[in-house]
């Protein structure tokens, strides 16, 4: 089954509650934004105050949300905000209520100068009330949304249109809820900077959170004069390179420890941005400021190979005393004296996240007047060859203080430390570095950052990297961290697919498309000045500042989701094929959730028992995770320990599905109505009362078809609809098919509640 999440619906998880900053309290009082030295100011000068603010919220909550404040039940908490924008300042009012056995919690952000509500929401959690799976389907969830949106904001919603989320696979949530976009329109063009979004609770059937982003004055330049789309496409077409490197793959069917696997593919890479200006015709790539690279010579790297030590790993891991007395030699050496060691850890990162299994962690600090600032930070060591695997060191930006390097100076130290700190990864990395510089030469960190990606072959695996941040001011080193995995797996470049195959094969997907966008005039990010532009963008992704990294399979050249997994091509099929049927809601519901085998499903095929158990894990939740605590296989099954149903079979093992005994496991045999009623009754625990058989009547046609010990199981079935009856007979011989199979697990997460 391709889904990019498999949904834990049975074993259960804690419904998650928005937690929102501010603190609750009895008493109304506003919550100081330190942020801003002006705010009070501002606040005292708002057109809507704060108690005018509140009925609004409690206004917007009773004819929106059905809920009726009672102040004294409720705690409130108001607080004066400031958006990104500097003249729109709100009022954010939250309402939280706490019983024995239920939360609920509500928002309402209200413009403070013109009254206008720009969120809302209601989240509320019943122990002992939610469901497992959703009773509506996204479609009937947009129809919920519009509905709402109709009501709150009739003149904005004519201006908008859906946009389905660009996942490229049905997107799954674990909280059954459903969320939807509506993009402004003005011309007959999208206008991204507006929008409407719209959540739905897909088991209540009731609109939960709510979010406006409008501006009523949005001045537009017109569509007379630019460029046609095959135009356009030529442009982007032309500008698109594919770019090869390995990515970190995790299958999802293996333990989550498993990282050692990566996929060589090809990335979409825009040597302009892939951003047009749709009326000049030319690409809008100059915001980030003048493009400078730098790298070293050949002669370069070769004199530094030839200095450089390499530790041997040691036979046995340092001690804590070892590792301390380095941290204090090298913390010297980086920032001099006056620096104190204070905590330290030993960590076993099987997954080398600090860049080695095996590590000490210690934190340092300058002991100095309380009136300074912190001046501190932390330093990780290899624990079996000494080196600096992961260091930070505190950095406060004083704007009234000079830069003391230049950008290319600094990526000289960057490289010194490399071959000081790293040296036997520095003949891996590729030494070549990028830099934009502002026109004004206003830094907007005073550090100069540098991403070191490791090589393997001559190509770039961007899942290993070392990252240094330098101190612009004080030339010291602000971070050193390396990510770096010396288990990993990686193929090899043989028998790649065309390039020029590869560009189709996307541009016979993603089209450009024409925007209006917001643009910066001017290369300060600290003082933008925004004009609306129209553009074409090769997908939704596309911004000046990002162009969209699609990849492809270098083998296959299929398209790969964010999660490097081949996009599902049989969701449009599987929707084609239950369009009729009249559990569509159902199958639906099942396959958003990622319980359904979307490329297997045929209405009326007979299921198997892999077929079977396989959904019976989606529904308690494919958990790679519990793999290293499953048991190897007792019985005999047509599989090997690699494949794929092997770790179903032990997922189905550890959650009593299955039985572990010796003997022979037949995954290929049909599965009886009668043995998945079974079975699914003990799914929902009520085995016991199953075998209580004397209490059940089964007043159908053929009962007596079935097994007398299976009489408790089948009545149970019949009265939770898991089995259906038609012409009064509940056909237990039958054999089941994918419909009988996929109604039933629907019926059973519907009778689980967490």
């Amino acid at each position: 089954m391709k889904s990019k999440k498999l949904i834990a619906l049975v074993l259960g998880t804690v419904l998650t509650i928005t937690n929102y900053s501010a603190v609750f309290a009895s008493d109304v009082k506003p919550v100081e934004n330190k942020n801003n030295a002006n705010i009070a100011a501002v606040e005292k000068e708002a057109k809507i105050s704060k108690d005018e603010a509140k009925n609004l919220s409690k206004k917007i909550l009773k004819d929106y949300f059905n809920v009726t404040i009672d102040e004294k039940k409720y705690e409130c908490s108001v607080e004066f905000s400031q958006s990104y924008e500097d003249k729109n300042y709100f009022w954010q009012i939250y309402w939280r209520k706490n019983d024995s056995n239920s939360n609920t919690t509500m928002e309402v952000f209200v413009n403070a100068f013109d009254g206008k509500i720009l969120r809302a929401s209601k989240r509320e959690y019943i122990e002992g009330q939610t469901n497992n799976i959703a009773k509506i389907t996204e479609e009937e969830g947009r129809k919920k949304a519009e509905a709402f949106l109709q009501k709150i904001n009739p003149k904005e919603f004519k201006e908008t249109k859906y946009v389905k989320s660009n996942t490229d696979y049905m997107y799954k949530r674990g909280d059954n809820t459903y969320s939807y976009t509506y993009s402004r329109y003005i011309n007959g063009v999208k206008y991204n900077e507006n929008s409407l979004v719209v959540e739905v609770d897909g088991i209540k059937g009731e609109v939960i959170s709510y979010y406006i982003n409008w501006d009523a004055n949005a001045k537009v330049p017109s569509t007379e004069g630019i460029i046609a789309g095959d135009k356009a496409d030529e442009i982007i077409k032309k500008d698109l390179s594919l770019e090869l490197l390995y990515i970190p793959y995790r299958d999802k069917y293996e333990s989550e420890e498993n990282g050692n696997k990566t996929k060589l593919v090809y990335r979409s890479k825009f040597s302009n941005g892939g951003l047009l200006d749709a009326k000049e015709g030319k690409f809008i790539n100059d915001t980030f400021g003048k493009k400078v690279e730098k790298d070293l010579t050949d002669k370069e790297k070769k004199d530094y190979l030839s200095k450089i030590k390499i530790n041997k790993p040691l036979d046995k891991e340092i001690s804590k005393d070892r590792a301390v007395e380095l941290a204090r030699q090298k913390i010297k050496e980086l920032y001099g004296e006056g620096y104190e060691i204070n905590n330290v850890r030993y960590n076993e990162n099987r997954e080398a996240i600090f860049g080695a299994k095996n590590t000490w962690s210690i934190d340092f600090e300058k002991k100095q007047d309380k009136n300074k600032v912190y001046d501190g930070g932390q330093i990780a060591i290899d624990a079996l060859n000494e080196n600096i695997v992961n260091l930070y060191k505190n950095f406060r930006e004083n704007e009234k203080e000079a830069t003391t390097m230049t950008w290319e100076q600094a990526y000289n130290k960057a490289i010194e430390f490399i071959v000081k700190y790293a040296p036997e990864k520095f003949k891996d990395i590729n030494t070549k570095q990028t830099n934009y510089i502002a026109d004004n030469n206003n830094m907007y960190d005073k550090r100069y950052h540098f991403n070191f990606v490791r090589t393997v072959n001559g190509i770039p695996y961007d899942g290993n990297y070392i990252d240094i941040s330098i101190d612009a001011v004080k030339g010291e080193l602000c971070d050193f961290r390396i990510n770096w995995n010396e288990d990993a797996k990686f193929s090899e470049a043989n028998n790649l697919i065309n390039k020029e195959e590869g560009k189709n094969t996307l541009f016979s997907k993603y089209k450009p498309e024409l925007n209006y966008m917001k643009i910066s005039k001017n290369n300060d990010p600290k003082k933008p000045e925004f004009e609306t532009k129209l553009v074409y963008k090769w997908n939704n992704f596309a911004s000046v500042y990002y162009s969209p990294l699609t990849t492809l399979d270098a083998f296959t050249g299929k398209i790969l989701n964010d999660m490097g997994e081949e996009i599902d091509e049989n969701i449009d099929k599987f929707m084609e094929k239950i369009k009729v049927s009249p559990y569509k809601n159902e199958l639906t519901i099942l396959a958003y959730n990622g319980v359904m085998d979307t490329v297997n499903f045929e209405a009326n095929k007979e299921i198997t028992q892999m077929d079977f158990i396989k959904m019976l894990v989606n529904a308690k939740g494919y958990r790679p995770y519990l793999l290293k605590e499953a048991s190897a296989l007792k019985f005999e099954t047509a599989t090997s320990k690699n494949d794929t149903n092997y770790k179903y079979l032990q997922l189905a093992v550890l959650y009593g599905i299955v039985e572990n005994k010796e003997g022979k496991f037949d995954i290929n045999s049909k599965v009886t109505r009668e043995d998945m009623a079974k079975a699914l009754v003990k799914f929902l625990g009520y085995e016991k009362l199953a075998n209580s058989k004397d209490i059940f009547q089964l007043k159908i046609n053929d009962a007596k078809e079935i097994k007398n010990e299976n009489l408790g199981y089948m009545g149970i079935a019949k009265g939770l609809g898991i089995l259906e009856v038609k012409d009064n007979k509940i056909r237990p011989k039958a054999n089941a098919t994918w419909t009988d199979l996929s109604i039933a697990i629907y019926r059973v997460l519907d009778n689980i509640r967490r």
